[in-house]
């Protein structure tokens, strides 16, 4: 019989309130055996004398500069993942299954990134290209534009039906901001940073607009 067994058995006769799970009782013993160790290593480093580099008094490690680009390319990388996933989530694709990503360049771009997002995107392969792929669902990141083809995906008749009513809607929504943005009573008379707003709305409707009529154009080239 071992210590363990037999301290066990042992305070089961003497203790008015033993663990009589036995499991519960090792693990209570090692907790109480990893707090002592831990007791007695403060213990002794209080009573050391040089503890300049000791963990307890040491002064917080200061950081070194920060390399500004990887942190910018991370950025991107996020965005172009987040991206991906979101289309899969529209169009109802599993995450298992892998895609093909296209990608034409528009600016600078670290592809020393291109694993993370094969691997956390599930990337059957990154090409680049010139030219837009046509069927393919398109997206931008800053200036550089990325193409998912469809073909094999999605209901491509479904799709475009879902573009359109999309289009459709930014369409009216910017007619709307418009009609704002060109009343003059109201460009003087609302605060400076609603109007600000509302040109804000007013790109992004109008850049929306363009991705849409892009992506239409191209389902029904395919």
């Amino acid at each position: 019989m071992n210590l363990m067994n037999w301290g066990y058995n042992h305070q089961l006769d003497l203790n008015p309130n033993p663990i009589k799970d036995e499991l519960e009782y090792k693990n209570r013993v090692y907790e109480y055996y990893i707090l002592d160790r831990i007791k007695n290593h403060i213990l002794i480093s209080l009573l050391i004398d040089d503890r300049e580099n000791d963990i307890i008094v040491s002064d917080w490690p200061k950081s070194d500069k920060v390399d500004e680009i990887i942190l910018d390319d991370f950025d991107i990388v996020s965005e172009v993942i987040s991206s991906i996933r979101n289309f899969k989530k529209q169009k109802q694709i599993p995450n298992k299954e892998q895609i093909s990503l296209f990608v034409k360049l528009n600016e600078s771009h670290c592809k020393n990134m291109d694993p993370i997002i094969c691997k956390l995107g599930n990337i059957e392969k990154i090409e680049y290209t010139e030219k837009e792929i046509e069927g393919s669902f398109s997206f931008r990141v800053n200036s550089n534009e990325y193409f998912i083809p469809l073909y094999g995906n999605v209901d491509l008749e479904a799709e475009l039906e879902k573009l359109q009513r999309e289009l459709d809607y930014t369409n009216g929504f910017l007619k709307s901001v418009n009609g704002k943005l060109n009343n003059e009573n109201f460009v003087k008379g609302a605060p400076e940073q609603v109007v600000t707003n509302e040109k804000k709305k007013q790109a992004d409707a109008l850049q929306k607009i363009e991705v849409l009529e892009k992506q239409i154009s191209s389902i029904q080239n395919v």
